[in-house]
């Protein structure tokens, strides 16, 4: 039907599945480096700015 989605070819789907990745991806860098000898690893500064580049990938 030609209302009908296709997840494979949808290029929303597509860019919303790839904002996902990227949010993932971050929140594992995050998580290491909060967990890292106890949080010593985490600066808030570095933190802030993956922030910043992950929000201009998800534009």
């Amino acid at each position: 039907m030609l209302w009908e989605v296709n997840a494979v070819t949808n290029p929303h789907i597509k860019r919303l599945e790839r904002q996902v990745e990227t949010l993932k991806s971050a929140f594992r860098v995050i998580h290491t480096w909060a967990t890292f000898r106890d949080g010593e690893a985490l600066d808030p500064k570095h933190v802030a700015k993956l922030c910043e580049r992950i929000l201009e990938k998800c534009k």
